[in-house]
């Protein structure tokens, strides 16, 4: 299933991934059902989440947390009402914003969201920012997202897709059959936190049965899933203090973090390439040393050459090396020793293929 599909049923899925997400779906869902009063419990089945105690109290947070945000509040006329112990949830039709939001389609709505536009943009409106709602339509019809690879994408198969949306939004655990990059196939019980979108590429993170350690499975190497009547336990997933988000930050799942990947200081030299890392940096406390002319390691008669100097706290992992070694001869590792040892010994072996 190409991406573009995956980015239309992103609003459909677990609570657990990102609080931003379900308040998005709680308003869209309002919108969609505005001057009707909604409870809670209805908003849960219309979406299919799972009723658990653990589950709603997450949905009830993420309700308050949205008619906390005053400026919504006010443009989009939300409002709450008291039916004995329920409360009932609604958005008033004659509201300033909720007029100029009732133009946009559903499917621009969630080309928004796919931009991923940051929540102070969602959430934190101003009081002309309304305006920009009636030009989404030619905006996002202007907009390319290119893959960042040179290979095609992997296609993925429907029913596997399905599985693992309905997966994370009930909490069960999947049975599936899986085939990792080595050919091996294997049979095994797997409980979805969430998805990471990397380039055209979807990643499933989350746990085998009985294990508490995480995994990151292509969805495309999935080759069959069907979803369990087993429920996941209360220490299954990740620690419900932090967004599915946070967590993939804090484990490096982007870069495909191995726990004995260590985090070190790097010096690397640049010869007339690397310009983009004064931007797109490697660390926080990133240190860039620019040279010309005669400072140069190696100088040249060109007049625009430069050689650049970093110096990061990295975790040095496959990711990292990769991406080493996609500069070939316009990088050369000056520290750590062990790292630039091992790239010597890389680069050898490189050489001999070609003798």
């Amino acid at each position: 299933m190409p991406q573009t599909k995956h980015a239309e049923q992103t609003l459909v899925e677990k609570v657990e991934e990102n609080r931003d997400t379900v308040r998005f779906d709680i308003l869209t869902y309002l919108l969609a059902n505005a001057g009707q009063d909604k409870t809670v419990s209805e908003f849960i089945q219309h979406k299919g989440y799972s009723n658990q105690p653990a589950v709603r109290r997450k949905i009830q947070r993420a309700f308050q947390d949205l008619f906390k945000q005053e400026k919504l509040v006010a443009k989009f006329g939300l409002q709450i009402k008291k039916d004995a112990n329920t409360r009932l949830y609604s958005i008033d039709k004659n509201a300033e914003l909720y007029k100029d939001f009732h133009k946009v389609k559903p499917e621009t709505v969630l080309q928004l969201l796919k931009q991923r536009l940051s929540q102070a943009q969602r959430f934190e409106l101003n009081a002309n920012d309304h305006a920009w709602l009636n030009t989404l339509d030619s905006v996002l019809g202007k907009i390319y997202i290119a893959p960042d690879t040179l290979l095609l994408p992997a296609p993925e198969k429907e029913q596997v897709v399905t599985a693992v949306y309905q997966s994370l939004a009930q909490q069960h655990y999947l049975q599936l059959k899986y085939e990792n990059s080595s050919g091996k196939e294997s049979e095994l019980i797997f409980l979805p936190w969430g998805l990471m979108f990397k380039g055209l590429t979807t990643y499933v993170v989350g746990n085998k049965k009985g294990e508490r350690n995480y995994r990151t499975l292509a969805l495309y190497r999935i080759d069959s899933a069907e979803i369990t009547s087993d429920e996941a336990g209360l220490f299954d997933g990740f620690s419900e203090t932090q967004s599915f988000q946070q967590f993939c930050e804090e484990k490096g799942i982007a870069v495909f973090a191995n726990p004995d990947d260590k985090l070190e200081e790097v010096k690397l030299r640049f010869y007339q390439s690397g310009g983009h890392l004064a931007q797109m940096k490697l660390a926080n406390e990133q240190i860039l040393v620019r040279y010309t002319g005669s400072k140069c390691h190696r100088p040249s008669a060109a007049a625009d050459y430069f050689e650049l100097e970093v110096t990061a706290r990295v975790l040095i992992g496959r990711k990292f090396k990769e991406w080493l070694r996609s500069f070939g001869a316009e990088v050369e590792v000056i520290a750590p020793a062990s790292l630039r040892q091992e790239m010597l010994e890389e680069l050898k072996k490189t050489l001999a293929n070609y003798q």
